[in-house]
């Protein structure tokens, strides 16, 4: 039964900005991963050196992966792990952020030599969550359909399953946090995401209990064994944050945030 832990969840920063409204909901929706106990990495892609696909081809022919190398190698490997992708940009210019167009850019090479006819088009699995998190200046009637205009490309990647957290009216640094509404949005998917796991690992335990139970009853099965110590004892992870390994501890019971993942 799949778990929080089961998890890995990347954000990309697209935003040049530092602490911007974008960065802010990215970093509410990882501190909440974090908590549910999922593995967490953060980029900030304006802090990397790197360019858009060079259309080397590489990635079709004799490579699995992206054939240039440069800051966003580790990224690209860290997405190809991820069941969640959270992309939190603010509106530049009708679009998200240069940043992180030259980044989805690079997601190419996910795809199969053969990806305009295959069946399955990805080197990736199916069934990954991709989050976008979108901040504008403008009025809610404006760029509505953004998220709109990569679902198809992200759904071929294996990240079918799509939630967007939308801000609008938001010019200045922390005025996303006048918006409570979103706020809880953003949490709202999280929960939505992790919380699912959590419970329907629960009820596994619930389930593996009555076996258990049942097994003690009856003699001829009493050489079944379980292993319900597997999550004891403390885990730490690891989080990556632009170049910055950051920590949180997890017991099985309760998640202590050594630092903010984002």
């Amino acid at each position: 039964m799949m778990s929080p832990t089961d998890l890995p969840t990347v954000c990309l920063l697209g935003s040049p900005r530092r602490d911007c409204n974008s960065d802010t909901l990215a970093a509410r929706f990882a501190q909440q991963a974090v908590r549910y106990g999922a593995p967490t990495s953060t980029f900030a892609l304006s802090e990397l050196s790197y360019s858009g696909c060079e259309n080397l081809f590489r990635c079709k022919t004799d490579l699995d992966h992206c054939g240039q190398t440069d800051d966003l190698t580790r990224v690209l490997a860290a997405v190809s792990r991820a069941q969640v992708l959270v992309l939190a940009s603010p509106v530049y210019f009708t679009s998200v952020t240069g940043q992180l167009k030259l980044a989805i850019d690079r997601f190419f090479s996910f795809f199969v030599p053969d990806y305009p006819t295959a069946d399955i088009k990805s080197r990736l699995t199916s069934g990954r969550h991709l989050v976008f998190l979108q901040t504008q200046g403008e009025p809610e009637d404006r760029y509505a359909g953004l998220m709109e205009s990569f679902s198809a490309s992200f759904k071929g990647l294996g990240f079918d399953q799509h939630h967007l957290v939308r801000a609008w009216s938001v010019r200045h640094p922390g005025d996303i946090n006048a918006n409570s509404d979103v706020l809880r949005e953003c949490d709202t998917i999280a929960s939505q995401i992790y919380g699912s796991c959590r419970r329907n690992q629960g009820k596994a335990e619930v389930t593996e209990a009555a076996i258990c139970a049942t097994t003690t009853a009856m003699p001829f099965m009493s050489d079944r064994q379980t292993n319900s110590d597997n999550d004891s004892g403390e885990r730490c992870r690891k989080l990556q944050n632009s170049g910055r390994e950051e920590t949180a501890c997890a017991t099985p019971y309760s998640l202590k945030l050594c630092c903010l993942p984002c």
